[in-house]
């Protein structure tokens, strides 16, 4: 019996040691992002959940770079995150030429899946928001499939303005979840997460994009397109 506490503690302690780590990071043009394998960059989030550590996590492709370069308030919303995930050949590739080539591609179809599998044995529900009518609910279930036993909280599609958030909030509060996962396009998804992130009981806030990181192998291709708040910018979605 008291093997099996030293056992606990030990493994609490672990823990607890990683999730109050950082994980490497380089610089790409003054924004820190990660420079981890996908392994331990989902080792580091579940150790984060479960100690219920609040943690926003956001994406970076090079055209979505250029973007925030033109937008400060998307700006502001990835150097507020607590992590930025790097993804995609040209950001690589510029790194590469910097001589600080990455240890992996970070992409949402690197770390979601992997994420849910996980979650899948912790009991943490995931709350999947935006993309049109019942795309959140099509992604849901092909995640059912990828990740067995996963808790599917709630959906809800994105065709929202900003004067809806506390609705939204409220409606992602009530179902329990652990995590929301954002899916209606960049930047709006990061800008609405900074936005209320502090009214969001859910521990992990993670800003996707699109439902592609749950579509490989599915043949609805507008799981695929993220479908933008009512406010968003005719080229928001646009640029890898």
């Amino acid at each position: 019996m008291q093997s099996a506490i030293e056992t606990s503690v030990r493994t609490l302690q672990a823990r607890r040691r990683l999730a109050l780590a950082a994980l490497p990071e380089t610089s790409f043009h003054g924004l820190a992002v990660l420079d981890a394998t996908p392994f331990k960059t989902v080792d580091w989030l579940c150790a984060r959940l479960e100690m219920n550590i609040p943690t926003r996590i956001a994406f970076l492709t090079a055209g979505r770079f250029h973007r925030s370069t033109r937008q400060p308030i998307y700006r502001s919303a990835l150097s507020t995150a607590d992590a930025i995930c790097p993804f995609g050949p040209r950001l690589a590739w510029a790194q590469r030429l910097l001589g600080k080539p990455l240890a992996a591609d970070l992409g949402p179809a690197a770390l979601v899946p992997a994420l849910c599998r996980q979650l899948a044995y912790t009991g943490h529900g995931v709350f999947l928001l935006g993309g049109r009518s019942g795309r959140a609910e099509a992604a849901a279930s092909r995640l059912l499939q990828i990740a067995p036993g996963l808790i599917i909280a709630g959906t809800r599609h994105g065709n929202f303005s900003e004067d809806d958030d506390f609705g939204v909030v409220r409606s992602i509060n009530a179902s329990g979840a652990s995590v929301v996962v954002t899916a209606f396009g960049t930047p709006e998804q990061d800008i609405w997460l900074a936005r209320n992130a502090i009214r969001l009981k859910s521990t992990l806030a993670i800003g996707a994009g699109t439902y592609a990181w749950v579509c490989r192998g599915n043949t609805d291709a507008e799981l695929l397109m993220p479908y933008r708040p009512v406010q968003a910018a005719p080229d928001a979605w646009l640029g890898y």
